[in-house]
């Protein structure tokens, strides 16, 4: 079954002459039978286990984790601590859900019925996944969540629905099917990865206000200090002062784990740069996850990792001081470079004596995320700011700007004090471009 093609305005005459609430196709019998209108998430797990049993390997494999997601933007609403945003976010949620539903059924009828109701059914599904949109778009228009919602509706409605419009089936074979089934799975993936990365953001920035007014970091939206015990070790209950003058905060548009994040900015840095190759210091390697996706990412940077391997220090992340040997770690992380040859080095040393060993202004960029406490964050700073390159743009960033490390906290606040900008993100990553004289 090969890709077919729509003519213009088909998807109207669809939405005109089908019910898009219809589950027409199914048997009575069907888990799937009367799914739609979607009027409770619970309902459509049942329908998932049924269409999974006769789904291919690959449609299968979206299948779960779309069901995983769903659940998963669930708690992020839950998370929330401003009640226009948690309404905004199950909006979202709601969406994801009668998108993937959709598609559920569409999935189930492409299985069991000849290519023509197959067909039929992916028109159908498409028209009421575009309304279902729209109506989310008009619903917090000139609200509190219109950022969250309309906004963000909005600007990917190109990019996610366009297929719709055209109707083109995607894939070959037992994997072709009318559009709907692939833009549901990218609409759950999506919308899940901004509303976290929103209420994320949300409560971080009134986390970072209430310290700013407070004069020191305060544990306040993010919950009390021993909750970070959940996530393995932490400094919460240290004292970390912040002085008045403070460095300019600014919340960045670039959001997702730290990897992601840094990838974008050295891509950026290396544009900036002309192209030409860059030498990157990241302080504090552990297992080389982060080492591995920056050599993967970005063909032009040379990296020189570097980790004393204590562990047993608490320098681990987590509870790895106490799971994890060193020497594992260690392994685990020359593995990883391994295959990048002379553009990575591994030095299993402090941070001190990599920075002996390294000449003044040679580094464009350096990743903090050694030792958290702020006598080490201090250090690390007074450290690789003389190693960084002049006369040219350099990168400066690391991680945990959190109240789980005042710390680190204190250090980047004194390092910028009086109105020099220090970019945050998701992930609690920090960052900053300048130009050394």
């Amino acid at each position: 079954m090969g890709a077919r093609v729509r003519p213009a305005g088909w998807l109207l005459l669809a939405a005109a002459g089908a019910v898009a609430a219809s589950t027409g196709g199914l048997a009575e019998a069907s888990a799937c039978a009367g799914l739609l209108p979607l009027q409770h998430a619970g309902r459509l797990q049942p329908c998932a286990d049924e269409v999974l049993a006769a789904a291919t390997s690959e449609q299968g494999k979206h299948l779960r984790k779309a069901v995983s997601t769903l659940a998963e933007s669930r708690e992020h609403c839950a998370a929330s601590i401003d009640k226009a945003t948690e309404w905004g976010c199950k909006a979202l949620s709601d969406l994801a859900y009668d998108f993937f539903s959709q598609a559920l059924v569409l999935l189930q009828v492409c299985q069991s019925s000849p290519a023509d109701r197959c067909d039929d059914r992916g028109r159908v599904a498409a028209a009421a996944q575009l309304s279902a949109w729209r109506a989310a778009e008009l619903r917090f228009m000139n609200s509190p969540a219109e950022k969250l919602v309309t906004d963000k509706l909005t600007a990917m409605r190109e990019d996610l629905l366009s297929a719709l419009a055209k109707g083109d089936w995607v894939g070959e074979g037992p994997e072709a099917l009318p559009p709907s089934w692939h833009v549901a799975s990218r609409v759950v993936d999506k919308l899940k990865h901004w509303v976290s990365a929103y209420i994320w953001r949300e409560t971080h920035w009134l986390w970072l206000q209430d310290s700013l007014l407070a004069g020191r970091v305060v544990q306040t939206a993010w919950g009390p200090a021993d909750d970070w015990l959940r996530f393995g070790v932490h400094d919460a209950h240290a004292d970390a002062p912040l002085g008045p003058f403070a460095p300019l905060y600014t919340f960045s548009e670039r959001l997702g784990m730290r990897w992601e994040i840094l990838v974008g900015l050295l891509g950026e840095l290396h544009q900036r740069r002309g192209g030409e190759q860059l030498l990157a210091v990241e302080i504090g390697v552990f297992a080389g996850q982060l080492s591995g996706a920056l050599l993967r990412g970005c063909g032009f940077l040379h990296l020189l990792g570097v980790d004393p391997y204590l562990g047993r220090d608490g320098t681990f992340p987590g509870n790895f001081s106490r799971t994890l040997d060193a020497d594992a770690a260690l392994y685990r992380a020359a593995s990883v470079m391994e295959p990048f040859g002379d553009r990575a080095e591994l030095w299993p040393m402090t941070s001190e004596a990599a920075a002996g060993q390294l000449e003044d202004g040679t580094v464009d960029a350096v990743f903090i995320d050694g030792c958290h406490l702020y006598d080490c964050v201090k250090k690390d700073f007074e450290l690789w700011m003389p190693k960084m390159r002049r006369g040219r743009e350099v990168l400066i960033s690391g991680h945990d700007f959190s109240p789980q490390w005042p710390g680190v906290v204190q250090a980047v606040h004194e390092q910028r004090a009086g109105g020099h900008e220090v970019n945050l993100s998701t992930d609690w990553m920090y960052w900053w471009f300048e130009e050394r004289s």
